[in-house]
């Protein structure tokens, strides 16, 4: 069975007092913080360069000296919120997400740590470290590789860049939620380091919207928000808010856990209202009632309900305050729900056009760059193409029935996970990834690679969640023991 140690490549480092103090570091809820302010830097003044040999050295270090790799639970999605407006390559002819800027040179980091990860995972093989190790999802993953990849196989309109794409696709999906099952000793996990990672990254996508709000020029002179302008670099309004309701579950978790509530449905509060002010009908609708659940869910192992029901009311003021302060904004919100409804015409259009191009080619539909609804910038195009903004719609046009029947055994295999000694900790998992799947129904957030990272990341703590037995306070009770003297 794995130790807390038995997974490090150098085990005669595993005593040095310095390997110690940066483990240490690594596995606390301040490491989690010290990249969230990271990241928020990156995305304000365009640190890119700076940044990403950061994150790529640790990562490094993480493989080398790391007790196991939970940590990359807490970058990969990070890093998805990273990326600066100023380097969007859609916007910008000279952004260094462009080859011959420097994108090279993270394509050249990335296939180092790249190399290094498959050394840890060969010499923790060897070591006979994943016996009896299980990867419940693994043969769903498989099937949706295949279904991906075959996806418009012979059909005029699949092309290289689509099987890269669905190449992309399924590493985004998979490859991390394989990565933390096999290579973390989930008997020393933190209950609540899920929830941290996601409250964490709620919160980083506030401070970067809040910065688009700081930028100006985002409310309009009659109040209402100019949803163009509302972009942070990795997405507009509906992608910023697809993450922002994601994550109010996490923070939820957390006042259903700690003995302090009030700060985490605080957090909660600010998530969801910045949700609001993406003006997104996913984030309003889809989030109000991620909200609303995760806030009952919250009250179930809570003895003295009362006093918590007095922190939801008074945090329900402080929403009701700022709804006041920004009333024409709000308004403009809600009448963008009531003109446009929760799907508007052009949606539905857009999915009758998919379900035909299912019709055309029923088996392995016509493949992911088959979508010409859209005029997609050339930038784009070079790595995602133009999608049907609806799961359903887009598996079966994309791979057919054959993708259909792939996704669906997925998602059997999760629910399954799900009712398997159903806990605390499996609702609040379930609400994050129901909101990204609701909020899919109606748009391309499981498509868009960025959060398919958070999706694998919550998946691997759903499916091990059984296993995790450690609290906080015998966690860090732990890690001073183990603490250089």
């Amino acid at each position: 069975m794995q130790t807390a140690y038995n997974g490090i490549l150098f085990k005669n480092l595993m005593d040095k007092k310095w390997v110690k103090a940066i483990n240490n570091f690594f596995e606390s809820n301040l490491f989690i913080a010290f990249f969230a302010v990271l990241v928020i830097f990156c995305n304000l003044f365009g640190l890119e360069l700076f940044v990403y040999p950061l994150v790529v050295s640790y990562g490094i270090y993480t493989c080398l000296f790391g007790r196991d790799m939970r940590t990359l639970g807490v970058a990969t999605p990070f890093m998805y919120l990273s990326p600066s407006a100023k380097n969007n390559p859609a916007a910008n002819a000279n952004s260094m997400f462009r080859f011959e800027n420097g994108l090279w040179m993270i394509i050249a980091y990335l296939s180092v740590f790249l190399v290094v990860l498959a050394i840890r995972i060969i010499v923790n093989w060897k070591r006979g470290l994943f016996a009896g190790a299980q990867c419940k999802l693994l043969t769903g993953f498989i099937f949706l590789a295949y279904a991906f990849i075959l996806g418009g196989l012979g059909q005029p309109e699949y092309t290289f860049a689509g099987f890269v794409y669905s190449v992309l696709l399924i590493i985004t999906l998979g490859l991390l939620y394989v990565v933390l099952t096999l290579l973390v000793d989930w008997k020393t996990m933190r209950k609540d380091y899920f929830a941290w990672i996601g409250m964490f990254m709620g919160l980083i996508v506030v401070f970067e919207l809040l910065n688009v709000y700081l930028q100006g020029g985002v409310i309009d002179a009659d109040g209402y928000i100019a949803v163009m302008k509302v972009f942070s670099g990795w997405g507009m309004n509906n992608n910023i808010a697809g993450v922002l309701i994601c994550t109010i579950p996490c923070a939820f978790y957390l006042a259903a856990t700690k003995e302090t509530p009030f700060l985490y449905v605080f957090c909660a509060t600010i998530i969801y209202i910045a949700a609001v002010f993406t003006s997104s009908r996913n984030g309003v609708l889809v989030g109000g009632f991620i909200f609303v659940v995760s806030a009952l869910f919250a009250l179930i192992p809570k003895k003295n309900r009362r006093k918590n029901i007095i922190i939801y009311l008074s945090i329900l003021l402080v929403a009701c305050a700022v709804g006041f302060a920004f009333w024409r904004v709000l308004r403009g919100v809600l009448n963008h729900l009531i003109e446009d409804g929760i799907v508007d015409v052009s949606r539905i259009n857009l999915f009758k056009d998919g379900l035909r191009q299912f019709i055309a080619a029923p088996i392995t539909g016509k493949g992911f760059f088959a979508c010409d609804t859209y005029i997609w910038n050339e930038a784009s195009l070079l790595v995602i193409p133009p999608r049907w903004h609806c799961t359903v719609v887009q598996v079966l046009a994309s791979c057919g029935i054959i993708g259909a029947i792939a996704y669906g055994f997925h998602r059997y295999q999760t629910v399954k996970i799900l009712l398997e000694k159903p806990t605390l900790d499996k609702m609040f998992m379930a609400l994050s990834i129901s909101a990204l799947l609701i909020s899919s129904l109606f748009d391309c957030f499981l498509f868009n690679l960025g959060p398919c990272l958070f999706y694998s990341v919550t998946l691997a703590f759903l499916e091990k969640s059984n296993l995790t037995t450690t609290s906080s306070k015998m966690f860090y009770e732990r890690m001073r023991a183990r603490s250089p003297k």
